[in-house]
């Protein structure tokens, strides 16, 4: 399956993709607030609110938060470069924290770059 390449295009997967879970994985979601943010056939960023619930101390976003948000969006953009009846495995991830200056959302930007298998290259600001 090609990666999305309109912002309506996304909402409708990622909707799909939120069906597809199980009834946790979907809570979590709900949870988090991710919501489809950006998208341009080759990467797709999901946004999620600065709200209390994901704070830490400090009132930043939790690193469970934030790994979470990671792990939900990537699993979606590998499932879009797998494509149907394959399941992707992760063998290697990284993630970069930043200083939160406190006043929105996070948005996290992963791009794929798929042929017999598929990675990822995170970004969240």
């Amino acid at each position: 399956m090609p990666l999305p390449v309109s912002l309506e295009e996304f909402v409708l997967g990622w909707d799909t993709f939120r069906a597809a879970l199980a009834a946790e994985a979907g809570e979590i979601t709900a949870t988090l607030g991710l919501e489809p943010h950006a998208c341009d056939g080759a990467m797709v960023a999901t946004r999620m609110p600065l709200a209390g619930r994901l704070c830490g101390p400090g009132g930043h976003f939790s690193s469970t938060a934030l790994f979470g948000a990671a792990d939900l969006t990537g699993s979606y953009l590998a499932g879009q470069a797998m494509g149907p009846g394959r399941s992707p495995l992760v063998t290697q991830s990284s993630m970069s924290f930043l200083d939160s200056s406190g006043l929105g959302p996070a948005v996290g930007r992963l791009g794929c770059s798929a042929r017999a298998g598929a990675s990822s290259s995170p970004g969240w600001t």
